[in-house]
């Protein structure tokens, strides 16, 4: 009775590591949209209290693409991208492309506490009751949207991003 066990357990263990190591190998996409009823559309506007103070609006024609990322300080895939966007964010900060984070269900106090330990080079701006999410359709973070310089969306990414992708979506949004 315990040899089976043995046999199923390693067999599956085996799959498992095959498995990671297929995935952890694989390289990034550079196309990673996310199909929604917002591509293509308008992108819902509105006015967003800023986390250091001062207010953002976001949606709506702009003179700059718009990188909008929903994120939160319990979410693990946040934490991975957080220097990507940062880095993206600096890296076109004289671009005409504007990055964005918003609050998703989580505490300022959360977010200033991540911000402090993981840094931030681009504004957080804090969606309280979740309205601007609910527009958006975003139901878990990382949600990534690109919005051209006419307000409609262009991309949507959902999960933790690389500044690879996001240059590749800023191309498309152009």
């Amino acid at each position: 009775m315990k040899r089976p066990l043995f046999i199923a357990g390693t067999g599956a263990a085996i799959f498992i590591v095959i498995l990671s190591a297929f995935l952890g190998t694989r390289p990034a996409a550079d196309d990673v949209t996310a199909s929604s009823p917002l591509l293509g559309k308008a992108a819902p506007v509105a006015t967003l209290s800023l986390l250091h103070g001062g207010s953002v609006h976001v949606g709506g024609p702009s003179p700059n693409i718009t990188v909008i990322n929903f994120w939160a300080s319990w979410c693990g895939p946040c934490v991975t991208e957080s220097p990507e966007l940062s880095t993206f964010a600096w890296n076109n900060r004289l671009d005409h492309v504007t990055v964005v984070g918003v609050l998703f269900n989580d505490l300022a106090s959360n977010a200033l506490a991540f911000e402090r330990q993981y840094g931030n080079l681009f504004p957080t701006a804090v969606d309280n009751g979740g309205q601007y999410a609910n527009a958006c359709g975003v139901t878990a973070p990382p949600t990534t949207y690109v919005i051209d310089r006419s307000g409609r969306v262009a991309a949507v990414l959902v999960g933790a991003v690389t500044a690879s992708q996001l240059d590749h979506a800023v191309v498309m949004a152009q």
